[in-house]
């Protein structure tokens, strides 16, 4: 069912504050990623340390590249459900990261966390930037917002640009 920000139940962005550590764990826990690692085969507890540590490296390299970026995040009827991680530069904004846990996902949040980020740019006049994992349903979702190529791909990731 689509989200519709009219509604109550339109998405609401808030900064990522201490007690929000474990939902980024398990967003991170409950992507890509994660699914990735997973399917090497380890044991539970060395893919349990894999995670944590690759989680913390990614927290870590996000700080370092983007020390002024909008950490978010996604609620949705007073639940987290999300994270939107947004680098506004005065040249383009960036998706850093946008997350949502499962059982959010294909109800119409992610759009409408994206076209808000969309209004951002254009109210900017600058394009809005990301990556997507390639032949993804993020790929697809980004594609049907208007993004398109934006670049060489490499073999797992696309880059995409969107302009006002």
């Amino acid at each position: 069912m689509p989200v519709d920000p009219s509604s109550a139940a339109a998405p609401r962005l808030r900064p990522v504050g201490p007690d929000d550590a474990a939902l980024l764990v398990t967003l991170y826990r409950t992507g890509p990623a994660a699914a990735a690692f997973a399917a090497a085969g380890l044991p539970a507890a060395a893919l349990e340390g894999l995670l944590a540590q690759q989680h913390d490296a990614r927290e870590q390299g996000y700080a370092a590249a983007h020390p002024d970026r909008d950490d978010l995040v996604i609620e949705v009827a007073g639940r987290a459900v999300g994270r939107l991680l947004l680098a506004r530069g005065r040249d383009d904004h960036r998706v850093v990261d946008v997350a949502l846990l499962p059982d959010a996902r294909g109800r119409g949040t992610g759009t409408a966390v994206l076209r808000r980020a969309q209004a951002g740019a254009a109210a900017a006049a600058v394009p809005l930037r990301l990556h997507a994992d390639r032949g993804g349903p993020a790929e697809a979702l980004y594609r049907r917002l208007g993004f398109v190529d934006d670049g060489v791909p490499d073999a797992f990731r696309v880059p995409l640009v969107w302009r006002p």
